[in-house]
């Protein structure tokens, strides 16, 4: 049976790329019946579906599900356990064994809780966000009188999910363009952006809701949020409960705006009129969890975790459009005419045949390309592009400067664009899928051996081609905006550590060569060195103490920016989600869970926690031949500072395994006592990184087991 990634590249090759099954099996290596079963049952997610075989407890199934059912409502003392049960099977007839009967029981059950959880006996939590987390997004219907006419409007609610600060604005239509609009407004009243936004399954967002949290979301709004940089969250559906402070909200503005609302003479005075009425309203409303605040005072403490507002979102995207004979142009089921002379959209200096227009909405490129994959060496100014076709041949390999750049990509919309992971990829590869182009991002090592011939960009960018066709080849994530800040922070923050611990060594060097001894100590610098400095008779010469007040100024300074980095990494670890779950973990703080999600880019990139754990490192390298393998020390790959990480955490955690009892205290000890304690905190990190993305993969909250252990 095939996986489901691998599934996911057959239909996308099939049934988007139109393949032919004959080069779709020659790529994958399956039968092309195997091809065609997949595709013909319509299934995405495949299973293997367990037989149905006879068991010798079929003809008392109906018997024993009574009793399972009638047991609960008997006297606790008159109730059987499954053993008594089992006993008395046999006693009818039954030839089989207990554990049999056990395993139906527990199946029984399991579908009891299922059946009672949809019922809704569920006890439902109300949702608390943290400031800057999440805002909340609805339309409604309601109605105004403009420019002398009673017309029914579609109004935007946006609602911040902390501070319940709320924004209303009103349109004809609930189109893509008013969405992105309401957007634009909304955000500049707030002051800022947050991480997160809450949705229901509109049209104008989700093309097609799948199983659990699954969506596919529309290519405009993704482009939006993308470059608003928040995450967009959609609700399951029938769940209004999801987001429903701005369900509230919608009801109370009926209340609070629309009772009274005046007559307007055009809808721009309207949603003049809803902004100002608004930020009104957040002087006067008592904030439903603080009591004693407003909401513009609650929101006033909540503005400095929002994260920075970007230029305002453009829709609009320029496409051209054929004219017809008789000057007539076609967009969207409308047919405009006279675009020639009167049309707004026109571009000058354009032939009679072809125009281009500047359209509110994002249209589909409809290019037609031999081209699949691109590979772009990149460079500060001049970048080298080699596409290849479906038989992997060269169709062009030219140099392009910047400004060209993205124009010749998105002439091949359909291409797969490789690029190695290196310098300015993660900001090509943003932008490109920002456009809606599919991005991959290759290790530089992995090309390597795809180059042939001399080493120029020619041979480079074919070279980075090539490899993006191998299936087995594991690709680095683009790093979101977010991350990209965490490491850029984290990467800050190891320099001002290792220029502060250059000057401190200096000054030790230093010292000792005129009889002045510190203790050891980065903090002894600090509290020895004024006095040194102060003290006349330690034999130190001006020219000497002149040199040593310099560095020690370097080392307030150097501690000064340190713990100014600190602070705003472990802010942004409190802030983020991710981070708050990854930092349940023993042995996991916060620069471990900081490192973590600016590194690890989709955890779902890698099949199971072992290949995880080996991508960071901490699994045994290795050799085999002749069926012969010897397993040897762990293979030190990939990032060293996350796997020094995660073992120094290791290392923590084993100072307090004997204050405990859980399973995981109790195998480490176990582990200890076999192989030794370094080892074992080794095998404590692969534990924990396979932990990790077991979490990371199936969204599920780790909760802490350990307790201590009886004195």
């Amino acid at each position: 049976m095939i996986d489901v990634a691998l599934l996911s590249v057959i239909r996308r090759w099939r049934l988007r790329d139109g393949l032919p099954i004959r080069e779709i099996s020659r790529r994958t290596g399956l039968s092309r019946n195997t091809i065609r079963k997949y595709l013909k049952s319509q299934v995405v997610e495949p299973k293997f579906a367990t037989p149905k075989r006879a068991s010798k407890l079929d003809a008392f199934e109906g018997k024993l599900k009574r009793w399972l059912e009638g047991e609960p409502r008997k006297r606790r003392k008159q109730r059987r356990n499954l053993r008594q049960m089992s006993g008395d099977l046999v006693a009818l007839g039954y030839r089989g064994s207990y554990d049999r009967v056990a395993a139906y029981a527990r199946a029984w059950r399991r579908r009891q809780r299922a059946q009672a959880r949809l019922a809704g006996g569920g006890t439902f939590v109300p949702l608390v966000f943290a400031p800057g987390e999440a805002f909340q997004f609805d339309w409604s219907t309601d109605w105004a009188v403009i420019g002398g006419e009673r017309m029914t409007l579609k109004v935007a609610h946006f609602k911040l999910s902390h501070s319940r600060a709320f924004v209303l604005r009103a349109y004809r239509l609930e189109t893509h363009e008013m969405l992105f609009d309401a957007h634009n407004h909304a955000l500049r009243v707030f002051g800022g952006v947050p991480s997160r936004g809450l949705y229901d399954n509109m049209k104008t967002a989700v093309d097609r809701i799948g199983r659990g949290k699954a969506r596919v979301v529309n290519a405009r709004f993704q482009a939006m949020a993308s470059h608003y940089l928040f995450e967009a969250t959609f609700c399951n559906p029938a769940s209004g409960w999801e987001k429903g402070q701005i369900e509230k909200n919608v009801q109370d503005a009926r209340r609070r705006v629309w009772h009274d609302v005046p007559a307007f003479a055009s809808l721009a005075a309207l949603n003049d009129w809803l902004e100002q009425r608004c930020a009104a309203l957040w002087q006067e409303v008592k904030h439903p969890e603080y009591k004693a605040r407003t909401i513009a005072e609650v929101w006033a403490d909540e503005l400095p975790h929002l994260m920075s507002l970007p230029p305002p979102f453009d829709g609009f995207v320029e496409q051209t459009k054929r004219v017809s004979p008789t000057c007539l142009l076609a967009f969207e089921r409308d047919r405009y005419s006279d675009v020639m002379d009167t049309s707004p959209f026109l571009t000058k200096g354009i032939s009679p045949g072809r125009m281009k227009v500047r359209i509110q909405s994002f249209l589909e490129a409809s290019i037609m390309s031999n081209v699949i994959t691109i590979g772009l060496d990149l460079a500060k100014s001049v970048f080298q592009v080699c596409g290849l076709n479906r038989a992997g041949k060269v169709e062009f390999n030219r140099q392009v400067n910047r400004k060209q750049l993205m124009a010749c990509l998105m002439a091949h919309p359909q291409a797969l664009i490789a690029m190695e992971a290196c310098g300015s990829a993660h900001y090509w590869g943003r932008r490109l899928e920002a456009a809606d182009l599919s991005v991959k991002l290759i290790p530089a090592q992995h090309v390597k051996a795809f180059t042939r011939g001399n080493k120029n960009d020619a041979n480079d960018a074919l070279a980075i081609a090539e490899a993006a066709s191998r299936p087995n080849l594991h690709p680095v994530s683009v790093k979101s905006l977010a991350q990209q800040d965490i490491q850029t922070l984290m990467r800050i923050r190891s320099r001002h550590q290792h220029a502060r611990t250059d000057a401190v060594n200096q000054l030790r060097g230093l010292l000792s060569e005129y009889g002045i001894v510190i203790p050891q100590g980065i903090k002894q610098i600090g509290r020895r060195l004024p006095a040194i400095l102060e003290d006349a008779e330690n034999g130190l010469t001006a020219i000497a103490r002149e040199g040593f007040y310099t560095l020690y100024q370097d080392y307030l300074s150097l501690s000064e920016q340190l713990a100014t980095a600190e602070k705003t990494l472990e802010r942004l670890a409190k802030t983020n989600p991710r981070c708050r779950m990854l930092m349940r973990f023993r042995g996991v703080g916060v620069m471990t869970s900081l490192a973590l999600f600016s590194a690890v880019g989709d955890p779902a990139s890698f099949k199971n926690g072992r290949q995880f754990s080996a991508w960071l490192g901490l699994t045994p390298k290795h050799e085999g031949t002749g069926g012969k393998v010897v397993m040897g020390a762990m293979s030190k790959r990939g990032s060293s500072y996350l796997r020094t990480l995660l073992i120094h955490g290791a290392r923590t955690v084993s100072r307090w395994l004997d204050k405990y009892d859980d399973p995981f205290s109790q195998w480490a000890m176990a582990v200890i006592a076999r192989r030794g304690k370094h080892k074992a905190i080794v095998a404590m990190a692969n534990k924990n990184a396979r932990l990790i993305w077991v979490a990371l993969t199936k969204g599920i909250e780790f909760v802490p087991s350990y307790h201590l252990s009886p004195a």
